[in-house]
């Protein structure tokens, strides 16, 4: 599977939960992610498919501060990269 098509389902799936209503769900599934297994561009996937419902996801300023810290522990982590996307 490519990136492109796991970000597609990523979107979707999250987007679904959104139209109705799952937003704990939604919290679940990032609590539940294995962050180290992540991939940079999926992990940013997560935080811009999120980002239109972060004043009802209580989890997700823990998951924005979590994934800058492993972005720069990968050295992965440029200025400005996740502008926008905080919580």
């Amino acid at each position: 599977m490519t990136i492109d098509t796991e970000l597609d389902e990523i979107y979707d799936l999250i987007d679904d939960m959104f139209h109705v209503g799952e937003f704990e769900r939604v919290n679940s599934i990032l609590q539940d992610l294995d962050l180290k297994d992540t991939e940079t561009d999926l992990l940013i996937g997560y935080l811009t498919a999120t980002l239109p419902a972060k004043n009802k996801l209580h989890y997700r300023k823990t998951f924005y501060e979590r994934v800058e810290e492993l972005l720069k522990e990968r050295g992965n982590y440029e200025d400005g990269l996740l502008n926008g996307l905080e919580s």
